[in-house]
């Protein structure tokens, strides 16, 4: 984001106005709610806003004031576009879905013909929050299993695009929709998982609580190495840092190193001690081993991290 300083701190850098994100979060909220849903929310939206001289009631408070605080928040102060965090808006939007599921109880009073457009309405909407989009898209909004209005250059120009290969009519009977057994949990990383206890002991016997470990990534994208260094503090319950002035430091194994300390599952584990980087106080001392008969260090310590 073109921080002129590495002491601006990348939060607060990304706090500013901006009107660039509209399209962008309409679309997507769009495709998150499913266009058959949106009548139903706008209904839920207007049952909770207060008539002439009336006032909000608490229930209509709890769920609008946050709803519309976090939606100014991303859409217009937040210099970042990223189609999860609407999902911090999603527990007050089902207040909202409530409200109008609520009125469509109500309509379906009136008799059997209000009743069976009511179900209708209510499948519909069912049926296309579950229509599967294609991977990696954030412009599409799904009219049909395989036909999607494509707004990625913008919602006057939006387009229908047909995507045969990723209409599945069978989605009723998948991901437990009209089933009641108990779906089974799956590890998409189980290596990682089976390796992570034993990992974690390990580091726990050589450093203290406090002391991070460092994680040397691939080259890949800023945001990928955020996602990998989060995801394994978790796991190890412990700071994960870039390669700096750490003792240990994790990689993915991909052809085994001799000179790693240890291999956990996809981990490899190197001690910078074992390849004559000591401690500041034997350095004080000049006890120094002479750089030519030292082994070479790997290679994330001969060039900066590429993140």
């Amino acid at each position: 984001h073109g921080r002129a300083s590495t002491n601006v701190h990348v939060i607060e850098a990304l706090v500013r106005p901006s009107l660039a994100h509209i399209a962008y979060y309409s679309v997507t909220a769009v495709a998150l709610l499913g266009l058959a849903a949106l009548p139903l929310y706008l209904l839920g939206l207007f049952r909770l806003l207060p008539g002439r001289g009336e006032r909000l009631t608490p229930w209509a408070q709890a769920a609008l004031f946050p709803l519309v605080a976090l939606a100014v928040f991303f859409g217009f102060l937040y210099d970042w576009q990223d189609k999860r965090f609407l999902y911090y808006l999603r527990p007050f939007s089902v207040a909202v879905a409530a409200e109008g599921i609520s009125a469509l109880r109500n309509f379906a009073r009136g008799g059997k013909l209000r009743a069976a457009v009511a179900g209708l309405a209510l499948g519909a909407v069912l049926f296309s929050n579950r229509i599967p989009y294609p991977a990696g898209t954030h412009s599409y909004v799904a009219l049909t299993p395989s036909d999607f209005l494509d707004a990625a250059e913008g919602i006057g120009t939006a387009h229908v695009q047909s995507i045969p290969a990723s209409g599945s009519w069978s989605l009723l009977t998948q991901d437990g929709f009209l089933s009641f057994a108990r779906a089974r949990g799956s590890c998409q990383m189980q290596a990682e998982a089976t390796a992570i206890p034993s990992l974690r002991k390990f580091l726990d016997e050589r450093l203290t609580r406090s002391e991070p470990v460092a994680w040397a990534g691939e080259g890949a994208d800023s945001t990928s190495y955020w996602i990998e260094t989060n995801r394994l503090a978790i796991a190890l319950e412990r700071a994960v840092v870039k390669p700096d002035s750490t003792r240990f430091i994790l990689r993915r194994l991909h052809k085994p190193d001799p000179r790693a300390l240890a291999a956990f599952g996809p981990f490899e584990l190197f001690d910078l001690a074992s390849f004559g980087r000591s401690s500041i106080s034997l350095r004080r001392r000049g006890e120094h081993k002479d750089r030519r008969d030292r082994e070479p260090l790997p290679r994330w310590h001969h060039r900066p991290l590429a993140v």
